[in-house]
Formats: structure tokens, sequence, C-alpha cells
């Protein structure tokens, strides 16, 4: 028979063992979890994870083999067009939009249009720092749009920078803005084929067209969003929105697109640094209430509808330059995991937060300040949306460190 003392400390034992598998930390158990992340998981692009108590993933992720032998950053240039010549006498002879005959360009939106341009009525506008150029167009309801292209000039008069949007009539282009607030506030839309087109085909369609009037690679990320009454009726509510402000005209796509740089988007994600004093700034770099301002490409809409395109938004102002860091190595998903976790883990969140999507992308930021002159540059950086049960959100990570840069609104 067992002593006394030897029952004792046999349920000592017991106890402790219960104590220490009931009191482990919790912040020790989504680090394991972390590490579980397979490879065959990150290639196939997305994962499901616990990082915190009101804090989940669910997310899409960008592929591992898009960034496996790392990433450059390249030097930001302006896009020129009209072939880089200044000579505005022999462009309204000739008028060329992205480095084409406008009639080529005309020709290619009539393709996915039910009117027609009228080329012969087209009108030039040169202002001191801008040229402007307007090509009416009439749909087959007999309402008037049209093309509008502007160029900055720069000091020898070369054609900086194309903004070119063409409208199917005058209030077409409200209706392309919800797509932004569609993904600001209902990110988690549904993804469905509208009758008279297919999702995937659409997409196919606006990509090539893209790239065929810009001649530029059109990132294979594209948010294609179906506007239904049931989405639209949820859109113009969180919008207060009366329905005779923006009626619903029926069934239509919002397409939001990217350039490619690598096989990753070009998106508008990060906003300023602050400016320190014994900074050496290129004549480029914008500098407003002590911030640093990078220069950016905006994101390419098109509106379709069972007519075709109603708002096309197809805007070209930089181009990149020459590498400013070679192929150097990305951080791990892991590593932007630990960082988000260490994000949100000393914040009181009142609800609990999804993160949806863990991206790579590009966007203009600048040269390191310890290489002496600050420039402009493209390079990549980790972006985390979040959705908190009202609003989506975003995190930004340096790509390569994983470091944090900054955190706001959907853009």
């Amino acid at each position: 028979m067992k002593s006394r003392r030897t029952i004792i400390s046999l349920m000592l034992i017991a106890g402790l063992l219960v104590l220490l598998a009931s009191c482990s930390s919790p912040k020790e158990e989504p680090q394991d979890t972390l590490r579980k992340i397979s490879q065959r998981d990150l290639q196939l692009g997305h994962i499901k994870v616990e990082l915190l108590e009101k804090v989940s993933v669910d997310a899409d992720v960008t592929p591992y083999s898009k960034y496996k032998d790392g990433l450059n950053a390249y030097y930001l240039e302006t896009s020129f067009d009209n072939h880089g010549e200044s000579n505005i006498k022999k462009y309204k002879k000739k008028p060329i939009i992205f480095n084409q005959d406008m009639a080529t360009v005309t020709n290619l939106v009539e393709k996915y249009t039910k009117g027609k341009f009228s080329a012969s009525k087209s009108k030039i506008n040169v202002l001191e720092n801008d040229l402007q150029l307007f090509v009416p167009y009439v749909n087959k309801a007999e309402k008037n749009g049209e093309i509008y292209s502007s160029w900055s000039l720069n000091s020898k008069r070369q054609f900086a920078g194309t903004q070119f949007h063409f409208l199917s009539s005058e209030e077409s282009s409200s209706y392309a803005e919800l797509g932004t607030h569609i993904l600001r506030n209902i990110p988690m839309y549904k993804k469905e084929n509208l009758e008279f087109i297919n999702y995937n085909t659409i997409i196919q369609q606006m990509q090539a067209l893209a790239e065929q009037i810009t001649g530029r690679k059109i990132s294979d990320e594209i948010y294609c969003i179906p506007i239904t009454e049931e989405l639209y009726k949820q859109v113009t509510k969180i919008l207060n929105m009366e329905q005779d402000e923006l009626p619903y005209l029926g069934e239509y796509y919002i397409l939001i697109m990217y350039f490619d740089i690598d096989g990753l988007p070009w998106k508008l994600i990060n906003y300023a640094m602050p400016e320190k004093n014994g900074m050496k700034l290129s004549d480029d770099v914008i500098v407003n209430e002590g911030e640093l301002y990078s220069k950016n490409e905006w994101p390419l809409v098109v509106a379709y509808n069972v007519d075709g395109i109603i708002d096309l938004q197809l805007d070209s102002f930089f181009m990149l330059g020459e590498p400013y860091i070679e192929k150097k190595k990305v951080c791990t998903l892991q590593k932007v995991l630990e960082q988000t976790r260490g994000y949100f883990q000393d914040l009181l969140l009142e609800n609990s937060i999804t993160v949806y999507d863990i991206s790579l992308a590009y966007d203009s930021y600048f040269t390191d300040s310890n290489d002496g002159l600050i420039e402009n540059v493209v390079r990549p950086f980790w972006t985390v949306k979040y959705w908190n049960g009202e609003k989506a959100y975003q995190l930004v990570f340096d790509a390569y460190s994983g470091k944090y840069v900054a955190a706001g609104e959907i853009n």
C-alpha cells in the first residue's frame, strides 16, 4: 500500500500538470499555427488561421511562385505620349492618343459600344501648360458623350502623362465610382455572371482592350464587380445616397484594373513619409506641410452594361526606369502575419476582425535617404486587407523587411 505522502505527491504532480496545460499562453498558439502554413497553401493562394482571439485570417494570398526568386524596385520616369514629340501644329493635323492614331483608339472603343464617334468634329485646346482633346460620341439613345484626353506640357512642350476618359453619356461617371465604395464597404461582394455577358469573358475582353489602347501590360489581378440591384441598394444605402440622385439603370459590371510590374499589380496603396532636416530631394518629389508625397498611377476603371462600355478611364502617367534594387528577397508570409498580429494585439478591438486578402503589389515610394538624393521609385509592398464588420481597411508592410509602413482605407 502506498504511503499517504506518496499519494499526496502524486496528486500534487497531477494537479500541476493540469494547471500547466490549462494556463499555456494563448500568445504561443498563433505562433504554432503560423508554422503550420504549408508550402502547398502558399502556392494555392489561400490560408486560414487564427491570429488572436478577435483576429482571424481567411484570406487569398499572392502565390509563392510570384516572389520566390525575389523582386526588383525601379526608378520612376514620366510617361510621354505623341511619341515624345512636341510639335503641336503637327499633332492638330493628326491627333495621337497613347502613341496611336486617334482613329485607332476610337475604333477600339467603338467595338464595345452601340454608338459612334464624330472624329471630324474633334476639338483640341492648347492652354499654357495643358493640351486637351475632345472627341464627340452619340449613343443609341441619342445621348451625347465624349472621349476626353489631356496632357501636361513640360518645359520642352512634350505631352507628359496621358489622362483618358470615355463617357457614353453625360451621367455615366458616377456609376463607375461605386466600384471604389464597394471595395471599401462591401469587399465580400458576390462574384456572379450577369445575364448579358459571362464574368470571365468580360474580364478577358476588357483586359485585352486596356492593353491594346495603352500599349502596356495589365495585371491579372482585376476586380470585376457585378452591380446587381441588391448590391446597388446596399452601397447607395451605405453612402446615404437618394435613389433619384443615382437611379438604378439595370445590371452592369465595374472592372478595376492595374498596370503590371513583374507579374504584380501597380496599385495606389501608400501615401507619404515625413520630411526630415538635411534631406536632399529631387525636383519631382512633392512636399506639402512637412510630408513627402510620391507620384502614383491610378487604377484603370471600366463600367460595362448590356449596351457595352459606359465609362472607361485609362490614365497613364509614369513608366519604369532602370532598377533601383535588383532581385532582392521578399520577406516571408509568416513574418507578415506576425507583424499583423503585433499591430492588433495591443488594440482594444470592439468588433472581430477578418483578414480576407494578403497580397504583394507595387507602388510609388522613395529611394533610401541614406543613399543621398531622395528620388521617386516603384517598389513592392505587402498589403493586408481586413474587415471589421462595417468597413474594409488595409495595413501596408515593406515587402523586403516586413516593416510596418502605413494603415488606412482601401484605395
